[in-house]
């Protein structure tokens, strides 16, 4: 199943796994892993295809009963030329530690602020041809044409979460960061300014919002 969320990393994300999470409790032999494509990672350590599956990786093996095998089998075939194993041998490691588990929830937030797209829009697509009914796959972008393409042919199920549907929890966003800024404690008419002008200028996008408000943050002393 593929589920992808017209919208980059929006603030239901963090309710999103917080409802897997207690899925996965309540259930044995599942599991989820998440990965942020942050684009204002300077040393692009979060944007890259290969970062994802590391991270991917690491997070079901920590969800398992006991040290995957095929970790060491990773290690012991790459470790001997010095070089950092293949896209190919992450993805075929990722896949044999996912089918230890009956259900594996995947969540790539900000799809669209990956660097090289096109290879995570084609894991996308062999993964979803993988396991049905045991893989869940959950994916978070701007409305983009090139994602569109790919996904909606698979059948994913989109949902648009931008604008004025989501205006609400920006809202809350915001006032919550306010309330803890001290140099506009007492100031009511400047922080309503600056609450509306961030309001507008997200248009409901929370990356946006978020690099704005921290620059805020930065010059005024939070």
């Amino acid at each position: 199943m593929t589920l992808a969320l017209n919208n980059a990393k929006h603030p239901n994300s963090s309710s999103i796994i917080e409802d897997v999470s207690r899925q996965c409790n309540r259930q044995n032999h599942q599991a989820y892993g998440y990965f942020f494509f942050d684009a204002r990672d300077s040393q692009k350590g979060s944007q890259q295809h290969d970062d994802m599956l590391r991270s991917l990786i690491w997070q079901f093996s920590e969800c398992s009963d006991g040290f995957p095998q095929v970790l060491t089998d990773l290690y012991d075939e790459w470790s001997p030329s010095a070089q950092s194993p293949s896209v190919k041998s992450l993805q075929g490691t990722l896949l044999r530690i996912l089918d230890r588990f009956h259900h594996a929830y995947v969540i790539v937030d900000a799809l669209d602020e990956c660097v090289n797209l096109s290879n995570v829009l084609k894991w996308i697509k062999e993964m979803t041809c993988w396991r049905v009914g045991k893989l869940h796959l959950l994916a978070t972008s701007r409305d983009e044409q090139d994602i569109a393409a790919v996904l909606e042919p698979l059948a994913a199920v989109s949902i648009q979460l931008a604008g004025e549907s989501v205006d609400g929890d920006i809202a809350l966003y915001l006032e919550e960061g306010i309330e803890e800024m001290t140099a506009w404690k007492g100031n009511a008419h400047t922080r309503d300014i600056v609450k509306k002008s961030l309001l507008e200028g997200a248009q409901g996008m929370y990356v946006t919002l978020h690099t704005t408000f921290c620059a805020y943050s930065m010059t005024d002393g939070w």
